[in-house]
């Protein structure tokens, strides 16, 4: 009781209900673990309910949020959505206080939340596409998808390919590279994300001989100001390493992202997830950027 009164008196925060936060998140921004729709259907698949609360100044809504029993986390182990980057609808131009616990806050909302801290030698940090490349680089990325096609291969959008064609291309892919040491996602819950969030999947898949050589899964999730994609691990055939696949596909990937965005006229945020130092190849495309930490 005293948790709640501090959060509606204190903090300033109201309940509200699910069609009040999905119209604070297309207006103020958020990411795809954000994403009202992320949110209900993993709620649902969970068994774990999900409240709302919103602020307002003025009669104006400024801010608004979700929880699970205080925690931000949906996470599950069975669906490709990660939690790794809380990215809310709290309005740019005001100051907030978040009332519960996350130690990923977004580091967009590093000076907006007042009640949290960044530090930029913490372990906790998100990786960002870099936005701009130099020519140098550039030259070299654009060389070798020119030498993956001029060796035979072709460059298809992902939404060409059926459900069925994403997930098994997905598994096979992915156990090819990870070999065992990463659990993939199985058929049928795969399966089930591909039909319901069609709309949020972005990207593309290299072919070889017909058969698809490189994959990865992108959610993307569009607001007002900005498109945030989700970059999940993906796979490719180690039989082909020639090509760089991997490398070739990211590219395509980041320039389609950006060419998108600069056409909707919004800002891109591109997502690689945590940085972990396994992963260090994320440094080669991306800025680590410290997440936030609320004290409440």
């Amino acid at each position: 009781m005293l948790k709640k009164f501090l959060i509606n008196k204190v903090f300033g925060w109201q309940e509200c209900d699910s069609e009040t936060y999905k119209k604070a998140w297309y207006q103020f921004g958020g990411s795809v673990c954000t994403h009202p729709d992320v949110i209900d259907w993993l709620s649902k698949k969970t068994g774990r309910s999900v409240s709302y609360l919103s602020r307002k100044k003025n009669n104006d809504l400024v801010s608004c949020i979700y929880h699970t029993n205080r925690s931000f986390s949906l996470y599950s182990n069975d669906y490709p959505f990660v939690f790794e980057d809380i990215l809310l609808p709290l309005h740019g131009e005001h100051r907030h206080l978040i009332p519960f616990r996350t130690k990923i806050l977004s580091p967009r909302h590093a000076g907006k939340a007042m009640n949290s801290i960044y530090r930029a030698v913490g372990k906790h940090k998100i990786c960002y596409a870099k936005e701009s490349w130099s020519k140098t680089t550039s030259r070299k990325r654009d060389g070798e998808r020119k030498r993956f096609i001029k060796g035979g291969g072709s460059i298809i959008n992902i939404n060409l390919l059926s459900d069925e064609e994403i997930c098994d291309a997905y598994i096979r892919l992915f156990t090819l590279r990870w070999a065992g040491s990463k659990r993939c996602y199985k058929k049928d819950a795969l399966m089930e994300v591909l039909s319901h969030f069609r709309h949020l999947i972005f990207g593309h898949a290299l072919i070889f001989n017909e058969v698809i050589i490189a994959i990865d899964l992108i959610f993307m999730s569009e607001c007002q100001n900005w498109i945030y994609f989700d970059d999940i691990n993906g796979g490719y055939d180690p039989e082909h390493r020639q090509f760089s696949p991997g490398t070739v596909l990211l590219w395509e990937n980041l320039t389609q992202a950006k060419a998108l965005c600069q056409q909707q006229q919004k800002e891109m945020i591109f997502s690689l997830g945590k940085y972990e130092e396994q992963w260090d190849y994320k440094k080669l495309w991306c800025d680590l950027v410290p997440l936030g930490r609320t004290l409440s």
